[in-house]
């Protein structure tokens, strides 16, 4: 991650953040359906 980029990436950043963990779990397998209940 680029510093100057980060100030310009504020929710987008947290949506990004938001969507790497969303893969991890959905990788991993564990409880997909209260991710999809959470993110509705």
């Amino acid at each position: 991650m680029q510093q100057h980029q980060s100030q310009l990436l504020t929710e987008k950043d947290g949506q990004a953040l938001a969507a790497s963990m969303l893969d991890e779990i959905q990788s991993r397998g564990e409880s997909n359906m209260d991710v999809f209940s959470m993110e509705a």
